[in-house]
């Protein structure tokens, strides 16, 4: 390992350990911290509600959209009874990239091909289900468009207009806001299938045109709307 090589690697482990002591701070009253598993010498962490309410939030899918970790900060605060996974990817945290190390997307290729960091969500599946029952909420955004917009599975339709509605307050939506997932290989599809009731994906605009306050504060805000009515 060159000696560049070298610095990068301690300033990619400093960022995702730092994000992950902000985040066991804040919830150290509200929340358990279970290792879910290990991609290279990295750990993933499941924040378990002390007084789970059947909802499961997962941010830090890619590492180039940081409003979904950043939202969940305020959430654990505001929903302690919601249990998170504010950094699905440790490797696209540390080097603020959409790919892991490995060069593949951690939310696509369920269940036959998955990321490593897929692999651990796979084998803890029966605890997500459990904190995940009534709804899985991931947050993402979209490094290229400067449009928000909702993908949903087995979601209510009011629950769909009230989120869209919310979001269409922060930013200009992509066509009607309400897009058909592009795959069935992400991660809340196969969550669904797998006994989740319903399943929501924010996608805010990280194309560079809106800021990341407004990005959080819309995720945030979603959510509750969504927690509202679920």
């Amino acid at each position: 390992m060159g000696l560049r090589t070298f610095i990068e690697q301690i300033i990619e482990d400093h960022r995702y350990n730092r994000e992950v002591s902000k985040f066991s701070i804040l919830t150290n009253d509200t929340h358990d911290i279970v290792v879910l598993g290990q991609v290279g010498d990295k750990k993933i962490y499941l924040f378990e509600a002390k007084k789970p309410n059947g909802v499961l939030i997962t941010a830090g899918w890619q590492g180039d959209e940081p409003a979904g970790w950043e939202a969940c900060k305020v959430l654990c605060k505001e929903v302690p009874e919601c249990s998170f996974i504010p950094i699905v990817s440790p490797d696209c945290i540390g080097t603020r990239q959409h790919w892991n190390n490995a060069g593949k997307n951690t939310d696509r290729g369920y269940p036959d091909s998955p990321s490593e960091e897929g692999k651990v969500l796979i084998q803890n599946m029966d605890t997500l289900l459990r904190l995940g029952k009534s709804c899985m909420l991931s947050l993402q955004e979209d490094p290229h468009r400067p449009f928000g917009y909702i993908y949903s599975w087995n979601a209510d339709p009011q629950v769909k207009a009230m989120a869209k509605n919310e979001m269409r307050g922060y930013f200009h939506l992509w066509e009607d806001g309400l897009k058909t997932p592009p795959t069935k290989g992400m991660f809340a599809d196969y969550f669904v299938k797998q006994g989740c009731k319903m399943a929501i994906q924010l996608e805010t605009p990280a194309d560079g045109t809106q800021s990341l306050a407004s990005r959080t504060a819309c995720q945030v805000d979603c959510c509750k709307v969504i927690l509202a009515l679920i």
